[in-house]
């Protein structure tokens, strides 16, 4: 039997919520849902759980509390915290536990993506397939304007993440395979673009799209702002052609998004 996430939050809701997004984002991996710490611990019974997304305030007591009862049997039990806001005495307590990260809610499922993923699917030894068709792949020594122009051409609408050695972040989105926009610390649009191109080491990480930018920043056709964004790159210029869009237009349609 493979073994299970496990969501343990008292929301109905929230957990109806997350529960269905994690079906969509990590649909190889199997994922029951709980509202107490009752509950949780007759799932631990039933099945393996082999991860734990747990909410701070639970009715029957709290979540660093059952986590570091989980603990005691297993000292490997990886787990992420939720928590509206927590005493400030218990933060010793979680960094004594290591998570693997904690969020304050609202979750941005982005973010909550990002944490998970190299824990459920990444396998630095194995080539997984993925569930929209090809191949999961960790490939060494590709430049960023090679996997940008790559989904481009795949027409795919996502978002990808980059990480630079530096600990800073960028982001473009795309929508059928157009760069819509692009965002660095401080920096959006074409400038933000050629930034990114200019980062030679790193990783990046395909994201799912839960919460768009509200308005387009740079704009189709692709090709034309990849070229802009490489010449500005290469000159250092800081006066971009006119591909930079700034409106109020949504940058991700229902229909490019798949879902109402």
């Amino acid at each position: 039997m493979k073994p299970y996430l496990l969501i343990v939050d008292d929301s109905c809701v929230l957990l109806a919520i997350l529960k269905r997004w994690f079906e969509e984002t990590f649909p190889e991996k199997p994922v029951l849902g709980v509202t107490s710490i009752a509950e949780a611990k007759e799932a631990m019974a039933a099945v393996p759980i082999d991860f734990f997304l747990v909410d701070y305030r639970l009715p029957d007591g709290n979540g660093l509390e059952f986590i570091s009862n989980v603990r005691t049997g297993w000292s490997g039990a990886p787990f992420i915290l939720m928590t509206l806001g927590m005493p400030e005495t218990e933060n010793q307590a979680l960094m004594a536990l290591n998570p693997v990260s904690s969020f304050r809610k609202p979750v941005d499922l982005c973010e909550l993506e990002w944490a998970l993923r190299p824990h459920l699917e990444l396998n630095l030894e194995k080539a997984l397939t993925a569930r929209a068709g090809g191949f999961k792949t960790m490939v060494r020594g590709v430049l960023s304007l090679d996997l940008i122009q790559l989904k481009c051409q795949e027409t795919a609408t996502c978002a990808l993440e980059f990480h630079n050695t530096l600990d800073e972040v960028g982001r473009i989105y795309l929508e059928k395979g157009e760069i819509m926009h692009a965002e660095t610390q401080g920096t959006i649009g074409i400038h933000a673009l050629s930034e990114i191109i200019l980062w030679q080491d790193g990783a990046v990480q395909e994201l799912s799209i839960w919460n768009p930018p509200a308005t387009v920043t740079v704009g189709p056709p692709w090709q034309t702002a990849l070229m802009e964004a490489a010449r500005l790159a290469d000159t250092g210029e800081d006066n971009a052609d006119e591909v930079t869009l700034f409106s109020d237009k949504p940058i991700f349609t229902h229909e490019g998004l798949g879902h109402s």
